[in-house]
């Protein structure tokens, strides 16, 4: 989840935010790749001869682990113009006052009418604002009594069987039967290295339009013989990396052996192969947005859920363009094994 570009700009005394490094591509954080230097060059250090803070802005968003820079440090005092041996002359500002590391400064902090109107105690650290509380508004509809079990659940059998990316986590913690306690408890992929500064939007969907996905591959505890009557997706704890939207499929494949799940894994999309493989993926969940740390629920009843009635033995859940997801369970009738076997 690193960012795909980054700028740099620098509080230079009293001329407020200058731009030090501009928009920059980054790369992903794995090992040969995650360090990225920049050498200043001579314009951009006269922008910021005496700069107090640096302010980082990340596109589109994501994460950087360090950030050091490298000058050369002059005495806090106040203003002042001191002669050096070669006769030139040094120009120091007064800093601004300490600001405590958890608190959440504006901009005014750092201008001239912050500072120069009055006198400021920069020995007294500015007070830090009170803890943020976050607030969820997860509400487990999973815990509702529902007439037709969990197939997906560990619990019955269920099995995470592949997925094309598990930077963060495994498919099979999607199917566990307790809530997340975390986000390491779920299924989250590493940003997508092509990922644009600016996303389209498609006109007809208001979804990204974009080609990007990761997927997972689930086995089901027990065939959904009669079809699937509920989906739950759950992303709990996932607040800022959740998915933009999601597309579940199914299919109906023997499973009986190691070699059976085997086969269903190489009929995905980024197989060359897949195309020749006797096993079809149909949809039941059409792409649908997802909101953070929310279970959203999709019932036969409601609708949303299409191909109802076709046994489904592994779904494939794709999430679009990454992100991450606590839980997905896939309720439906196992009764009736004979209209199973039909479609095999």
């Amino acid at each position: 989840n690193y960012e795909a570009e980054l700028a740099v700009r620098a509080a230079a005394g009293g001329k407020g935010w200058v731009t030090i490094l501009p928009q920059t591509a980054l790369r992903p954080g794995y090992e040969g790749s995650s360090i990225h230097r920049f050498v200043l060059n001579d314009k951009a250090r006269s922008r910021a001869q005496v700069a107090t803070h640096v302010r980082i802005n990340y596109y589109p968003d994501g994460g950087v682990a360090r950030l050091r820079v490298w000058g050369k440090p002059r005495h806090e005092s106040a203003a002042a113009t001191t002669s050096t041996s070669d006769g030139s002359s040094n120009t120091t500002i007064t800093m601004p006052r300490n600001v405590s590391a958890t608190s959440v400064m504006n901009d005014a902090v750092y201008s001239p009418a912050a500072t120069d109107s009055k006198e400021v105690d920069a020995s007294s650290p500015a007070a830090p604002p009170a803890p943020l509380e976050i607030k969820s508004n997860w509400v487990p509809f999973s815990a509702e009594s529902y007439p037709h079990p969990e197939l997906s659940s560990s619990d019955l059998g269920g099995a995470g069987l592949a997925c094309s990316n598990k930077h963060y986590g495994v498919p099979s913690n999607l199917i566990r039967p307790s809530y997340g306690k975390d986000m390491g408890d779920g299924w989250e992929t590493a940003r997508h290295p092509d990922r644009p500064a600016i996303w389209a939007k498609d006109p007809k969907t208001g979804l990204m339009d974009a080609d990007l996905m990761d997927w997972a591959v689930l086995k089901l505890g027990k065939p959904a013989n009669l079809g699937v009557s509920r989906i739950i997706l759950d992303t709990k704890h996932f607040r800022g990396n959740f998915p933009e939207s999601v597309r579940v499929e199914g299919c109906c494949a023997p499973s009986n052996t190691e070699e059976d799940d085997a086969a269903v894994c190489e009929a995905i999309p980024d197989k060359k192969d897949s195309s020749n493989s006797a096993i079809q993926w149909f949809p039941l969940l059409p792409r649908t947005r997802m909101g953070p740390d929310a279970e959203h629920v999709f019932d036969r009843t409601s609708g949303s859920i299409v191909n109802e009635d076709k046994p489904v033995t592994h779904v494939r859940v794709t999430i679009y363009p990454d992100g991450g997801l606590s839980r997905v369970r896939i309720y439906g009738d196992a009764s009736d094994p004979d209209h199973l076997q039909s479609h095999l």
